[in-house]
């Protein structure tokens, strides 16, 4: 899925902000107005049972930013597996993981999901 919002940039000092939809970035007092495009990646793996790992999703670019972080057993809820971790990869700031171990007896999907922001 793509789709294109606005973004508006708001400048107003040294501090560097973000927030969604809309998120400003401040630094030197101007106001600029810039397009940008969100998008969503996901990464799926299956689980055989008793095991455990990480699925990865990652933006397109090391430019991008991280908006949304998220992910679990598929389909969601699933009872399947025990979620151990979901969030930021560590040294990967463009990268989400969702971890988890596979409880039941057949093989189980796990998926991680991001959504980004590439500004041209």
């Amino acid at each position: 899925m793509t789709c294109t919002r606005s973004l508006i940039v708001l400048v107003l000092g040294p501090v560097i902000a973000f927030a969604t939809p809309t998120f400003a970035i401040t630094k030197n007092g101007a106001i600029r107005y810039v397009k940008a495009r969100s998008y969503l990646r996901s990464g799926q793996m299956t689980l055989d049972p008793g095991f455990c790992d990480c699925a990865i999703a990652a933006c397109d670019s090391d430019n991008d930013l991280r908006v949304n972080c998220g992910g679990g057993f598929i389909p969601f809820p699933s009872t399947q597996g025990a979620i151990t971790a979901i969030g930021a990869v560590p040294g990967q700031p463009t990268a989400c993981g969702a971890c988890g171990c596979n409880v039941s007896e057949s093989a189980a999907a796990l998926g991680a999901e991001i959504i980004c922001i590439s500004v041209p």
